[in-house]
């Protein structure tokens, strides 16, 4: 009896010995790993804009398209617990809103500041809307500044539209 609790110990201080120690293979696989993780999501930065790349789906792949789009946000910065990014071409705004956790995402297009569609979309997937999200929520972007005679703005979207609030 005496053997088998010796030999037990033995075998358990060996299995406790060996997994403190790791063999040079592991320790690369490890390092890979870390070094997989992006620090950002974003693939480009130009000024205040943050280009995202989409995926292309099968049916632009079979059309021929090789390449993902680059989808270019702001940060419109974080207000009460939520985060809003948007995007801007000519007079409209796509505007995306979403708390902390982004279990769903409040998407808003205005024309000219007038709300003209408001949905809610599931979040936590990979849409660039979530990746965007990750890099505003773990501090990665920079709140956008709108300038307008002379005088700088952050800007925040509610239902009634644009809001700017001057920086002093």
């Amino acid at each position: 009896m005496k053997k088998y609790l010796v030999l037990l110990v033995a075998v358990a201080v060996a299995a406790c010995s060996q997994s403190d120690t790791q063999t040079p293979q592991e320790e690369i696989l490890k390092q890979e790993k870390q070094s997989t993780i992006p620090d950002h999501f974003y693939s480009l930065q130009d000024g205040q804009e943050y280009g995202y790349e989409s995926a292309i789906s099968q049916d632009q792949a079979n059309a021929g398209q090789a390449a993902s789009n680059i989808i270019m946000i702001r940060f419109a910065g974080e207000k009460d617990g939520k985060y809003q990014i948007y995007g801007k071409e000519n007079q409209v705004y796509s505007v995306f809103e979403c708390d902390k956790n982004c279990q769903f995402i409040k998407s808003m297009v205005f024309v000219d500041n007038q709300l003209i569609r408001k949905e809610m979309l599931k979040g936590g997937n990979d849409s660039v809307a979530s990746f965007a999200f990750m890099d505003a929520i773990n501090g990665k972007l920079e709140k956008s500044v709108e300038e307008s005679k002379g005088k700088k703005y952050h800007i925040w979207f509610t239902e009634k539209g644009k809001q700017r609030t001057e920086i002093k």
